[in-house]
């Protein structure tokens, strides 16, 4: 079994550029299997919880991680911030400072290039990396309908 994130190698045809061994998507999320070794590292019970059907979409969450390079996690929310599990076209935009670096889904067999400034998420999640400018920026995620996030790249400077 392969640990963390799988870098490649054994995909099982085009277009899957990855093996799907690995606890976590080339995205960072975490995958099925993750919880199940989890439980088995730490000793806690694995409960397979009971899933709702999440209601229509609503909202785009944005979570950025502050550092050299910015992580933005998106997510595809309802109107009780539940997680869809959709796979929307999404749009990215960055005014003010800053730059996007590149955008992943971890989606096996999505050959969008890094840099595009489009792509669909995975699951309802998709990752933006982004480097902070010499003054702030505002990172905007849009999808079809008009439903929009956005969130705050602090410069350099500040």
């Amino acid at each position: 079994m392969g640990g963390g994130i799988h870098p490649g190698g054994g995909p099982h045809g085009w277009p899957v550029r990855l093996s799907a061994a690995g606890l976590l998507t080339t995205a960072g999320f975490e995958k099925p299997a993750y919880y199940r070794r989890k439980a088995m590292w730490t000793g806690e019970p694995f409960e397979e919880t009971a899933c709702e059907t999440p209601g229509e979409f609503a909202e785009i969450q944005l979570d950025a991680e502050a550092g050299e390079i910015v992580q933005v996690e998106v997510s595809l929310r309802d109107a009780q911030e539940r997680l869809l599990y959709e796979d929307t076209e999404l749009t990215f935009s960055l005014t003010g400072g800053g730059e996007i670096m590149g955008i992943d889904n971890g989606k096996p067999d999505d050959l969008t290039p890094y840099y595009s400034h489009t792509r669909a998420a995975f699951h309802g999640q998709a990752v933006v990396y982004v480097r902070p400018g010499e003054t702030a920026g505002t990172l905007r995620v849009t999808a079809p309908g008009g439903i929009a996030g956005s969130v705050t790249i602090p410069g350099l400077q500040e």
